[in-house]
């Protein structure tokens, strides 16, 4: 299998993967009435670590290394969340969203300074439109700017910082170990602000496990494992255009599922950041095509 079929089934493994995330938003916002957030991270994150256990029986599955590497790119994981979650208290779902999203921006430019490599225009066509997208799709103009955006602003600074780290660790480690150190990392940071702020370890309604093991196995455990994965053979910024998908996937279960209606907004910021995945993939192809045609 040449480098161009991994790539394309790399996208498309993570594209399935922000599907499964997309589902969260519904099911999370269901239950989050009957468990408080860092008590749902921690419960998710070390069930999942749990689950992962068995994977690293395989063999190349198990690398101290790997996990200690992994437990890097878990703590910008874990940071990103946290800073999203207070973000939460002090501005509209809609506004945490869109700047969430801003990590489309914030990854190839990272990328590009890590790995010493200008960005090819395709991305940074495909990074505007999808920005865009965002834009009209979520933010709230009547919201303004306060400091709940701030907090989400660098919260999608370390969710940037987690997709780069995996990229340039996840050639030289098992992917089992990378993922294990992320959740794990996260799980175990989240555990002390649970105690501390919340009430963990009390009877919860039956949905909430039901909840909480769905988000384990498929949103954590299979999609970070497909992540560290796919990242082998993908760009941070093709990774980063993808994960804009997670508001159009969010927004279509909504619809299907959760009783919401369409706006006209939605349906038109959808668009453009679709147009913006197939800016980012297409526009460097035919770049390419383009000059090794001169170059002939």
């Amino acid at each position: 299998m040449d480098h161009k079929t991994k790539q394309l089934w790399a996208d498309i493994s993570l594209i399935v993967v922000t599907a499964f995330w997309g589902t969260t938003f519904v099911i999370i916002k269901n239950i989050l009435a009957n468990i408080e957030p860092f008590s749902f991270l921690a419960f998710r994150f070390l069930l999942s670590a749990f689950f992962l256990l068995p994977f690293l029986l395989q063999k190349e599955g198990f690398s101290l290394r790997g996990i200690v590497f992994g437990s890097i790119a878990g703590f910008f994981l874990w940071l990103g969340y946290i800073l999203q979650t207070i973000g939460l208290m002090y501005t509209s779902a809609a506004n945490s969203g869109f700047i969430t999203g801003l990590a489309v921006v914030m990854v190839p430019v990272l990328s590009s300074i890590l790995n010493k490599r200008l960005i090819t225009r395709g991305v940074v066509t495909g990074t505007l439109l999808s920005f865009l997208g965002l834009f009209i799709m979520s933010f709230d103009l009547k919201a303004g700017f306060n400091f709940g955006d701030v907090l989400t602003l660098a919260g999608a600074l370390f969710f940037s910082m987690q997709i780069v780290s995996v990229e340039r660790f996840s050639p030289d480690f098992p992917a089992t170990s990378l993922t294990l150190g992320q959740i794990a990392t996260v799980g175990i940071l989240s555990l002390p602000a649970a105690f501390w702020l919340e009430t963990p370890i009390k009877p919860y309604p039956v949905g909430v496990y039901y909840a909480v093991i769905f988000t384990a196995i498929f949103a954590t455990v299979l999609a970070f494992l497909v992540q560290s994965k796919a990242q082998q053979f993908t760009s941070a910024s093709h990774v980063a255009l993808i994960f804009t998908l997670e508001p159009v996937f969010a927004l279509l279960f909504a619809v299907l599922f959760g009783g919401e209606s369409l706006e006209v907004k939605q349906g038109i910021g959808a668009f453009f950041i679709l147009a913006g995945m197939l800016a980012a993939e297409f526009l460097d192809q035919y770049f390419q095509k383009s000059g090794e045609i001169q170059k002939k």
